[in-house]
């Protein structure tokens, strides 16, 4: 069986080859952003706190636009039908 050396492996879109020894780590990236998230509201309150974080999503530019299309199309978080 053939394995592939590191400076073979390419990314999907067929460029530039694979970054290796980059550690990504979304257990501890969620962990950080928890902590922010929650040192904002001890900062600023639940409610300064929620309006900051409405206001970022709204301008992120693809979560943005993600969340005005949902809230366009009447399938809010409210109207979900939930998982069986």
């Amino acid at each position: 069986m053939w394995i592939p050396e590191p400076q073979d492996l390419f990314t999907a879109r067929g460029g530039d080859a694979v970054k290796l020894g980059k550690k990504f780590d979304c257990v501890e990236m969620k962990a950080e952003i928890q902590k922010r998230l929650l040192r904002e509201v001890a900062e600023l309150g639940d409610e300064e706190a929620q309006r900051r974080w409405a206001e970022r999503l709204s301008r992120d530019p693809i979560l943005g636009s993600f969340l005005r299309a949902k809230m366009g199309s009447g399938k809010g978080p409210a109207e979900q039908t939930p998982a069986a």
